[in-house]
């Protein structure tokens, strides 16, 4: 998933890595999120967040702040065109019910 979110994250948020450079960036991420105890990893090598109501669990929500909004924005409108159909919805009306969407969350 984070290969096809990247190019839009990189284009909003002003991020530097290039795509062939993610796999090495998130695993470094990820070893200090487990180093620093804000994540788990299980035997399988699955992350697991820190359990709710915890100092380590409200670091984690802390820095995924920036990011969420943008994320939540993505999954409307690929929510949109997929309920819709491809082909069946114009940009033009992707953008208006994205933005009329955005509005009701505000």
């Amino acid at each position: 998933v984070i290969y096809t979110l990247y190019p839009f994250l990189k284009a909003e948020l002003f991020l530097k890595w290039k795509s062939s450079e993610l796999k090495e960036q998130i695993e470094q991420y990820a070893d200090a999120l487990v180093q620093s105890n804000l994540i788990q990893q299980d035997d399988e090598g699955n992350l697991i967040s820190s359990a709710p109501n915890t100092e380590e669990h409200n670091q984690l929500v802390v820095l995924a702040t920036p990011v969420k909004q943008s994320l939540e924005r993505y999954y409307m409108t690929l929510a949109l065109i997929t309920q819709r159909g491809s082909g069946n919805i114009s940009a033009k009306q992707v953008e208006e019910l994205s933005h009329l969407l955005g509005q009701r969350l505000s």
